[in-house]
């Protein structure tokens, strides 16, 4: 279900009087990655955060750097288009030992976000260690205790990948830390 304002309404004397307003926010987060970029879908109604779908964006090893900034760009625009998402979440960049992955990692974030400009869609990033502590409590927390975490709160029975959770894990921040303008 994409966000949507629905609202019942009752015309007594000529006047409108809103009954229910159930407003569904869909919210996208992302784990960038040049390799495997996860992806979750969520929605928040009625204060209630609910997971939708998630996945992860793999890409070919022997493709050159081009290709595979333009097959993340292009499934961004399909996750985009097809979920109608109101916010877009990602984890920020940090620099490591690794210069040259973490040039990599700041190149497919580039194309993630150019693609979000397009869409002009409203855009938050969230550090690591903010990310953890909004989920397990602790900004130090083991990935596998985010992947846990994340499958409790939102009711997963399925398994998902380490990069599909830090992504669920993204859009919960977003969530729970970011003021969402509706109107």
């Amino acid at each position: 279900m994409v966000h949507h304002l629905h609202i019942q309404k009752a015309c007594v004397n000529d006047a409108l009087f809103l009954l229910n307003v159930n407003i569904v926010v869909i919210i996208l987060g992302i784990d960038p990655s040049l390799v495997s970029t996860g992806w979750g879908i969520i929605s928040i109604s009625d204060s209630m955060v609910n997971y939708i779908d998630s996945g992860v964006i793999k890409t070919v090893s022997k493709d050159s750097l081009v290709l595979k900034l333009g097959q993340i760009s292009l499934m961004v625009e399909k996750l985009i288009t097809n979920f109608n998402p109101f916010h877009i979440a990602m984890e920020e960049v940090f620099v490591n030992k690794n210069y040259s992955s973490s040039v990599t990692l700041i190149q497919a974030r580039g194309a993630i976000m150019s693609v979000i400009g397009r869409y002009n869609i409203d855009f938050s990033e969230y550090a690591p260690n903010k990310i953890k502590k909004a989920i397990v409590g602790a900004g130090k927390a083991e990935k596998h205790q985010v992947q846990q975490m994340v499958k409790l709160l939102m009711h997963i029975k399925k398994a998902i990948s380490k990069d599909e959770s830090d992504a669920l894990a993204t859009a919960y921040t977003a969530s729970v830390n970011h003021q969402i303008k509706i109107i």
